[in-house]
């Protein structure tokens, strides 16, 4: 063998041959570019969809509108012709996209400009002139495209036209009406990247359609992006509450961890400051004065550029939070939140609670004596003295025990002389049935010591001093009477006191 044919040889063996995939070919046969159809017309969509690699009929092939979307798909004959009848198509321009897809996922399209209908040229129609965007402007994703026109019509006014903003790329993107004087602002926001056709788009109450196109491009966003996930906006949270905040942070050039992140509030100023974790996430908490605040992220990134986000939250201190519907606040004077028959204004009623939270339970049924709660606040009868062998008496009625706390507190004096010898008994009637009562009886001579008691649930209680020949500085005597287990009849039913002095003398 000659040598150099065995290299020839061994060189072809260590060649490999790629093969490359290209995407369809597209062609839009029918409608041509520019036609003008006939409202309600029956339209028959034509064109031809082809492939290097694989047979037509084998091709995913599918119309879309830049008004109404998907219009169908059709499989494409042997030799790549594709057809597709459709009517009712949307009145004014669209623009018509035939697309063609192999099995690697290559993409063809083509597109053609159609006008559907009369659009501003039939009388009567509403006109608009498209003032912004200018034809083929290029925006940030995140700063919208601002829409601005007038529009005006001969038969009604232009608050009352229908009018509807639609991107060939995005679908609707808003719809409403003029302002009086016929003029439209409106930022329209979410785009996708890539280059779309804007449709603005009116009908008066006739159906008649008036349209304006507009091609602009939307651009990869060089500013930071931000969403921030917590709080939600409109929530309401208590000043004693540590508000807990998550954001998430992107960047098409710069890492999340490096961009620089601001929380603030307008009322309080900055509440937060710091970076985010590597897959964009920032969290923390803090607390805030009683005020409607509205929260502001500020995201910044290497080159200067800046995206926010805001929301607004209520902070309401709980003391100012009228819990239980009663028209009052605990700072606004409610003793008891949480009972809606408690609070400034409301009739007492004969229980053992402060309706009207002035402080005192039950005071439209004190007696003449209160506030008499404690001996140093006790009621003074004076004197009560009977002398020379003889007995004087004193009865004081209409008195009551009006709430479960409430102590009758009485003193007297027995006005005793070394000449007398003097005793008395104490009774108490009329309590109510049902409740526990104390009457108890002190010694003020000498401090205040408990002398003597009776107790029980009965009507009637006393207690009695008898006389002492030998002591002669028996003169200043106190009286409790109170409850251990009150009955709420005790407001409305009063109990008497009687206090009979003697003296025996010697």
């Amino acid at each position: 063998m000659v040598p150099g044919l065995l290299l020839i040889l061994l060189s072809c063996n260590d060649t490999e041959v790629g093969v490359y995939n290209t995407p369809p070919s597209v062609t839009i046969t029918s409608p041509e570019d520019g036609m003008e159809i006939a409202p309600g017309e029956a339209l028959e969509l034509a064109g031809i969809a082809r492939d290097d690699q694989q047979d037509a009929p084998s091709l995913l092939v599918s119309w879309s509108s830049s008004v109404d979307g998907d219009l169908g798909s059709s499989t494409p004959d042997i030799s790549g012709v594709v057809l597709l009848p459709v009517t009712g198509l949307t009145a004014g321009p669209h623009v018509l996209t035939l697309e063609a897809i192999d099995d690697s996922g290559e993409a063809g399209r083509a597109t053609v400009e159609v006008d559907i209908g009369y659009g501003g040229d039939v009388v009567g129609a509403p006109r608009i002139s498209l003032i912004g965007p200018m034809e083929g402007e290029s925006f940030p994703a995140s700063e919208g495209v601002n829409v601005v026109a007038a529009v005006e019509d001969d038969e009604q006014p232009p608050e009352t036209l229908l009018c509807e903003i639609v991107s060939s790329r995005d679908g609707m993107l808003w719809s409403g009406s003029p302002a009086t004087n016929g003029g439209l602002t409106q930022l329209v926001s979410g785009l996708s990247e890539g280059i779309a056709s804007l449709t603005l788009r009116c009908e008066d109450d006739d159906a008649k359609v008036g349209s304006a196109v507009v091609e602009v491009e939307v651009l990869e966003d060089a500013r930071p992006r931000v969403q921030i996930n917590d709080p939600k906006d409109g929530s309401n949270h208590w000043t004693t509450d540590t508000v807990v905040f998550n954001a998430q942070l992107s960047d098409d050039l710069t890492d999340p961890e490096v961009l620089q992140l601001s929380l603030t509030s307008d009322v309080a100023g900055v509440v937060w400051s710091g970076s985010a974790d590597s897959s964009g996430k920032a969290t923390g908490s803090f607390s805030l004065a009683e005020a409607t605040h509205t929260l502001t992220m500020v995201a910044v990134d290497e080159d200067g550029n800046d995206g926010s986000d805001s929301v607004q939250i209520v902070i309401t201190d709980p003391l100012n939070y009228d819990n239980d519907g009663d028209g009052y606040t605990e700072n606004g004077g409610d003793c008891d939140d949480a009972n809606p028959n408690v609070s400034p204004g409301d009739a007492e009623v004969c229980d053992s609670i402060d309706q009207d939270c002035d402080g005192d339970v039950n005071e439209d049924w004190w007696d003449t004596y209160e506030q008499n709660e404690s001996l140093s606040a006790a009621y003074d009868f004076g004197e009560v003295d009977g002398t020379g062998w003889s007995s004087e008496s004193l009865t004081a009625s209409g008195l009551s025990l009006s709430d479960p706390d409430d102590d009758d507190w009485y003193q007297f004096d027995t006005g005793e002389e070394v000449w007398e010898n003097m005793g008395f008994d104490i009774t108490v009637s009329g309590l109510p049935s049902g409740g526990n009562w104390v009457l108890e009886l002190y010694d003020l001579n000498s401090g205040s010591s408990l002398y003597s008691s009776d107790s029980g649930s009965g009507s009637r209680l006393s207690v009695a001093k008898p006389t002492d020949k030998f002591n002669w500085s028996e003169e200043l005597w106190g009286i409790r009477v109170y409850s251990t287990t009150w009955k709420a009849a005790a407001c409305t039913t009063t109990y008497t006191l009687k206090i009979e002095t003697y003296d025996e003398g010697y």
